[in-house]
């Protein structure tokens, strides 16, 4: 259908309406519906599973986490760097979300990445 221009806007309360009604492999066709969509509006999710697979579908980056070894007198002045992959929109974050707020990503703009919305006097605002 993408490529006849159509176009569907799906709006759920939870992953799990999406299979309410599927018999047979209910996973199976949650996983077709999350991989055709190219526009991704999330907001607060209450259960952990649906906020654990949302984040891991806005994705990740690339980042270092750093460590410092300390001993009873405090820092040692040792410690580690090594990279790690964060998620751009963390399960607990989404988990907290306040109304109005959330975080979108569109497939068909990439360079913008996942931007936080913050809801305003029923708007959408920018966080800038």
């Amino acid at each position: 259908g993408r490529s006849l221009g159509l176009h569907c806007i799906l709006t759920i309360q939870s992953i799990a309406d999406l299979a309410q009604k599927i018999d047979r492999n209910p996973n199976l066709f949650i996983r077709q519906i999350l991989a055709n969509c190219n526009v991704f509006w999330i907001h607060r999710m209450n259960a952990a599973e649906d906020a654990e697979l949302l984040a891991k579908t806005l994705g990740t980056d690339a980042s270092m986490l750093y460590t410092a070894q300390i001993d009873s007198f405090g820092a040692t002045g040792t410690g580690s760097v090594r990279p790690e992959r964060t998620f751009k929109a963390h399960p607990d974050d989404i988990k907290h979300l306040p109304t109005g707020h959330g975080y979108i990503l569109n497939k068909n703009n990439l360079k913008m990445g996942v931007q936080p919305i913050l809801g305003r006097k029923g708007r959408l605002a920018d966080r800038n």
